[in-house]
Parts: C-alpha cells; structure tokens; sequence
C-alpha cells in the first residue's frame, strides 16, 4: 500500500495535465513487465563467449576506476559507482518506498583528493562540476554525495 501510493504521486507528477490516466488501479504495466521479461530471456541465453566478451569489456572500462594510490600504495576500492536511477525499495515497509531515486549528478558529489593530484574530468558532462574539492587525509573515503531521496550524505 505505501509502495503503491508514493508511487503514484511520483508518476502522477511527471504525467501530462490533460491525461487520460486517473487512477491506478486502472493502469496495466504488464507490456512493461513482459517487455524486460524478453530481454531479461535474451541477456541470460546468451553464448558463454558473448557473457565473457562483455565481462571483459566491462572490466577494461572500469579498470581505471578501481584503484587509487593512497600514501603512495595503490589500494582497490571498494565502490565507485553510484545507483541508477530507480523506484526505491527501501527495507520492510520503509516510509519512502515506491519513491524515485533521482539521478545523482557530480553538483551533488564532492571529492577527496590530494593537494598534489589532478582533480578528475568529468567526461562526457559538459556545464557540470564537482560539488566540493576536498583534501582530508585523516579519513578514509574518496568522495561522498547527497542522496536525492534519503536526504543523507553518503561516502
């Protein structure tokens, strides 16, 4: 019930004023759901060398990422991606779920670097910027940024 209420104001929001769409219970998602069903199919029947094929490219593009030198010893990290955006689902009946999480833009991201180094380009994002350079050798994370739904700091 609270899935299905926040998210019906949330898609009721983004939906035109002179909509035909009134009530929920009306709505029929499943060429949603059968739609990402067939491609679900697709993905998972792929040949073992095109699921290793996109292993590796993936790994390739994200190796850059999955390092920094920290004290001159380059140290893995743990996660640097953030999530997509998506309808929240939260832990047992958390009061936000069904909610959208917005896409997390680098405004809202600030960044621990050291004096020294280069701050990062954001690649394909022109007009944006980092939110915040910081240079906090006395903590152990690489960047922190505002959850647009929780409303918390996150690192």
């Amino acid at each position: 019930d609270i899935f299905v209420k926040n998210f019906w104001s949330v898609f009721k929001a983004v939906l035109p004023k002179d909509t035909i769409i009134k009530d929920f219970k009306k709505c029929d998602f499943t060429p949603i759901a059968e739609h990402r069903d067939r491609e679900r199919f697709k993905r998972n029947n792929r040949s073992r060398e095109e699921k290793e094929k996109e292993r590796l490219d993936n790994a390739k593009q994200s190796d850059w990422y999955n390092y920094a030198i920290v004290n001159n010893i380059r140290e893995k990290l743990g996660n640097f991606r953030l999530e997509p955006p998506q309808l929240f689902r939260g832990r047992g009946e958390h009061p936000k779920q069904g909610m959208l999480k917005k896409r997390t833009f680098p405004e809202s991201v600030g960044i621990n670097i050291s004096e020294l180094a280069c701050v990062p380009r954001l690649n394909g994002m022109p007009g944006h910027a980092w939110k915040d350079i910081v240079h906090e050798n006395s903590v152990q994370w690489i960047a922190n940024f505002q959850d647009g739904l929780l409303e918390e700091t996150k690192y």
